[in-house]
């Protein structure tokens, strides 16, 4: 800015100066200094507005900046120079002369492959907000998708954003889109006019994200600076950012994704991690309302809009609507930066509003919601209906003419192509409708709001008189159509192979997360149809509830098929037109007879569901309780609790307690008792659901607090061993065990011989489930146990097979590894297994004594010799209890199919529901949270790829080092080198050594060394 001091203006210097003196002056300099910063800032803030017909300057936002001069340098230092291949020319840019020197991509033949490369650097990798600017002038045009350049890219990063321009005969547009993060890797794009780009034309290209205002913009001009095209696509906050991981470099002219080659002349590319404003006209960013698509009757509706404006000011926002005749304009008011409102008057019942949203600024340009779109008439819609109601109804009934709407709203239904009234053996009445096939289907006209809800009900019946892939029965469109695969919903016909099934499928979005998308109904076994068959279809859809289903009847409405899927969200609500029978997808029709087709904007007969049981699958209770038990169900008419007694079944109806709560009680019996019990729900048509839903019932125990509930000392000396306990638990012998005289406790022992022979307690066993227990017991090896043999196991009938409860098994180096499964107390993620290894070499022939216990916080194992001296021990530090299971219980030999069993004695087993040991034995040691000893844990898993976890425990201040060896005794890497204080301590290794290259597949041994001890474990790496 140049400043000009005339006469005047020094004469008031010198009166400020006369009058003030000299600090007087010194006060007007700051005060004019201070002026002039102002005056600067205000020069630069006018100065962002971009002067796109100069070359651009690089700036701290500019990521690349090429003006083709004679080179392809770039002036940005956040990005490499370009690099050409193929034949590149630089000629003089005679349409915007300023802009010096132009590059010509010379593709105009299919063997030819210039374009230019920009190495990818990570400023390159954008995902936040950007602009990508540059001009292009196109000398051929493909005609169609046989054309080497029917698809050029303008730019492209591969995975992350590209602007590309779609030709193929008459469309000739400008499409922007860019890829989303993991896990929606949803493209956003926007498609350009159809048919705005001529060859020999040059154009000034401009794709603006913003992601404070969650918009994507394509902006076109010409050389003289008019405005060729303007739109944009608003995208939804939830949807991840643009992908930036990929480092594919750049590439202009071209794409590595398949696209064609610019033969034409580009210049002044520019990418910048900024909005960069322009005179261009108001963008309106977003336009929602608060309450989806639907109002109550008299219902004011308040709009807001966020319109974003940068080289002028609004000097109008107007919403516009209308209930079936003209546009009513209604002025918005600002109500926050670049937030607009206005209120539409409630209006009544079965009114179906259309509006949009219109915005001026002061340099002469106007937008719309309508330019946002492919289609000109994309308006939204919010339809005045009541809760519970039938939104469409057709009979078909009126014979000829448009089809009449006979529910309460009488919506306007259009034909298009030549659909006939047919008395050929209508499903209902007199008269069906026929579609030929070819161009005929039903349309209620965008936005349609009355079809879209997040529950609804689609009834109808069909014929189809030629079965083929892919022509849909029903859909609810979106606002346009092009490449827009994100409809609300539809059913259509797909062959698999085998024949025509139906496939219904609704796009899903999740609240406050990313979209779930595409939920499919799959028929069961892939029902296939028949022609000229009348079927009955009813399709559901509730978000409530979390479920979409299809049921399929046939002609005489018995059910042929039902099938559901959970959902988690609600139908995404598109407002485009509701068709019957085609849709926009595939240039296919549906060809047959459709007759009394009826919508609901509820969920009809839902089947009922059980959502949760509030107690454990085994519950222990003192003897004569009464235990009050309860679930969460939703659809129901009744719920009832079912308790079975020595195979007496009561039914008792349970008490609504809240809205989908139910509580119901189960009387007390006697001590050493036990009784089973199951819920089912029913709903109004008599369906009914039962939970467990595998019909293997819960248990109640009546047991004593800290009581003996297994005790077998084999004393019988024949026969099938006997529970000496107050339980009196039943026992199997499995196999052929014998009564031996080696014992250890008593005069008999129980001899397994290692091939078929074990003891089992059968389901549900519900004394030996408890969230803390005990036990006890001795044992001599016969000969040396195979890996995964077990002493002892407490096994669940369902769910998880792995979530045992105690169980105590061999590895294959003939060490015990007992382990317990630990649920949380909390409800924060299971902690799962606990292991509790053991180191001591277990010898053949000698006697041993195991205990394991887990308690409030501690789980813990001791191994005695023969002389009942203590050898061995573990423990670890829980947060949670024991996972009270209600299968088997079984002594020498696992639950699992095809597993080893145990040769030889097993004396003295006795099991309690506390842990009798660790309260004498280990609670003077425990202090508080720190281990009581060493331990080294089975890594998990294993073996593993890619990685695995060790845990290690130290009770005291020490130099711990965790290292992994090779078979061959080789270090290949240091996992843990520190000095530690005591606590438990967890470490992962991915598979690399110390140089952080894979090392190979096979055997690994790693080692915790201290002070005090050395400990070594195996694990297995599989590739």
């Amino acid at each position: 800015m140049k400043m000009k001091f005339d006469h005047n203006t020094i004469q008031v210097f010198s009166f400020i100066y006369q009058k003030g003196g000299i600090m007087g002056f010194k006060r007007f300099l700051q005060i004019f200094a201070l002026l002039g910063f102002v005056l600067f800032l205000w020069g630069s803030t006018q100065a962002q507005v971009v002067d796109w017909k100069k070359p651009y300057t690089v700036d701290d936002h500019t990521i690349l900046l090429m003006h083709f001069d004679g080179d392809l340098s770039n002036a940005s230092p956040l990005s490499g120079d370009g690099i050409g291949y193929g034949t590149i020319s630089y000629i003089d840019n005679t349409d915007v002369p300023d802009l010096g020197q132009a590059a010509y991509l010379k593709n105009d033949a299919r063997s030819d492959s210039t374009y230019i490369i920009v190495p990818d650097t990570a400023a390159l990798r954008l995902n936040g907000s950007w602009t990508m600017e540059g001009w292009v002038n196109f000398l051929t045009i493909g005609e169609s998708t046989d054309d080497w350049h029917w698809r050029p890219m303008l730019l492209c990063k591969e995975w992350n954003y590209a602007e590309e321009t779609v030709y193929l005969g008459f469309l000739r547009f400008f499409g922007p889109f860019y890829r989303s993060e993991f896990p929606d890797d949803e493209l956003i794009r926007i498609e350009g006019t159809w048919g705005v780009i001529s060859p020999g034309v040059t154009y000034h290209w401009i794709f603006i994200r913003d992601a404070a205002h969650h918009y994507i913009a394509s902006i076109v001009h010409d050389k003289d600076g008019n405005l060729v095209d303007f739109k944009v696509f608003p995208y939804d906050p939830d949807v991840p950012p643009p992908r930036a991981t990929d480092t594919a470099p750049l590439k202009i002219g071209t794409s590595s994704m398949g696209g064609g080659f610019i033969d034409g002349i580009i210049d002044e590319y520019r990418i910048s991690d900024i909005v960069r404003k322009y005179d261009i006209p108001p963008i309106i960013a977003k336009v929602n309302w608060q309450d989806n698509q639907h109002v109550a009757e008299n219902q004011d509706i308040t709009v807001t809009a966020d319109i974003v404006n940068y080289a002028s000011d609004i000097t109008s926002a107007k919403l516009y609507y209308s209930t079936g005749g003209d546009f009513m304009p209604i002025d918005m008011t600002n109500i926050d930066s670049t937030m607009y409102q206005a209120t539409i008057p409630g209006q009544p019942l079965g009114t179906e509003i259309r509006y949009y949203v219109e915005a001026k600024n002061s340099s002469g340009f106007t937008s719309s919601t309508l330019q946002s779109f492919v289609r000109d008439s994309a308006y939204y819609g919010i339809a005045v209906v009541k809760d519970h109601s039938k939104v469409l109804d057709l009979e078909f009934e009126n014979g000829s003419g448009l089809p009449y709407d006979s529910s309460e709203y009488h919506q306007t239904v259009n034909y298009y192509g030549n659909p006939q009234y047919s008395s050929d053996d209508p499903a209902f009445g007199n008269y069906s409708m026929y579609f030929e096939g070819d161009t005929s289907f039903l349309r209620i006209d965008q936005p349609a709001a009355f079809m879209n809800s997040d529950e609804l009900t689609i009834d109808f019946w069909f014929k189809a008189d030629e079965l083929r892939d892919g022509p849909s029965i029903l859909m609810k469109q979106p606002e346009y159509h092009w490449d827009d695969w994100q409809f609300s919903y539809r059913l259509w016909m797909h062959d698999y192979g085998s024949g025509v099934t139906l496939y219904p499928e609704v796009y899903i979005q999740t609240p406050n997360g990313p979209d779930q998308k595409w939920t499919r109904v799959w028929a069961s076994g892939y029902y296939v149809l028949e022609p000229q068959k009348w079927y009955h279809v009813v399709y559901k859809i509730s978000s409530e509830n979390n479920i979409a289903m299809c049921s399929l009847f046939d002609h005489k409405d018995s059910l042929l098929y039902e099938e559901g899927v959970t959902i988690n969200g609600h139908p995404k609500q598109r407002e485009g037109e509701f068709t019957i029978g085609g849709d926009y997808v595939w240039n296919i029709k549906y060809k047959g007879w459709i007759d009394r087709f009826k919508v609901y904007n509820y969920a009809m007969g839902l089947p009922p569901a059980i959502l949760g049981v509030h107690q454990k699958e085994v519950l222990n209770v003192a003897p004569n309780t009464v235990t009050t038990v309860g679930l969460d169900a939703k659809n129901a008419a009744h719920v009832y609790l079912h308790y079975i007694v020595e195979n007496d079944t009561t039914d008792v109806e349970m008490t609504k307690t809240g809205d989908n709560s139910y509580e119901g009680n189960i009387p007390g019996l006697d001590f050493g008792k036990y009784l089973l019990y199951y819920f089912t729900a029913v709903n109004e048509n008599g369906d009914e659901v039962m939970d467990p839903a595998d019909g293997i019932p819960y248990v109640i125990a009546y047991s004593k607090e800290k009581s003996k509930t297994l005790d077998l000392d084999f004393e019988e000396g024949s026969g099938v061993p006997q529970d000496a306990s107050d339980y009196a638990n039943p026992i199997i012998a499995h196999g052929n065990p014998q009564y031996s005289t080696d014992a250890k406790s008593g005069n008999y022992s129980i001899s397994l011989e290692g091939d078929s022979s074990y003891l089992e307690i059968p389901a549900p066993a519900p004394f030996l489930a408890s969230n803390q227990i005990s036990v006890d017991l001795w044992f001599k090896a016969d000969e040396m146990p195979a890996f995964a043999t077990d002493l002892f196991g407490k096994f669940p009938v369902r769910g998880n097979a792995w979530a045992f409860g105690p169980r105590l098994w061999f590895q294959d180096n003939g060490t015990l590894y007992p382990e317990v499964y630990i649920v949380s107390d909390d409800g924060s993620p299971d902690q799962a297994w606990t292991h509790l290894p053991l180191d001591t070499l277990i010898q053949v022939g000698r006697w041993y004594r195991v205990v394991m216990e887990v308690g409030a916080d501690t789980a813990y194992a001791q191994l005695y010799n023969e002389n009942n001296e203590l050898i061995d021990e573990g423990g670890a530090h829980v947060n949670g209890h024991l996972n009270p299971v209600s299968g088997k219980f079984t002594i020498g030999h696992s639950q699992f199919p095809d597993m080893p069993y145990f040769h030889g004695e097993i004396d003295g087993i006795k099991i309690y529901n506390y842990p009798i040991h660790l309260m004498t034995a280990i609670d003077h040691n425990k202090r508080n949270s720190v281990p009581v000893h060493y331990s080294l844990s089975q890594n998990y898993p294993n073996p593993f790829n890619p990685t695995t976890e060790i845990k290690f425990a130290i009770p005291e201040l020490t130099d711990v080092q965790l290292n992994v060896y090779n078979v061959l005794g080789q270090k290949v890497k240091t996992l843990f080198n520190a000095k530690v204080t005591p606590g438990e301590y967890k470490v992962n290794w991915d598979g690399t050594n110390d140089s952080g290259h894979q090392v190979a597949s096979g055997v690994y041994l790693y080692m915790l060394k201290t002070k005090k001890l050395s400990k070594v474990k195996k694990m297995i790496l599989i590739r």
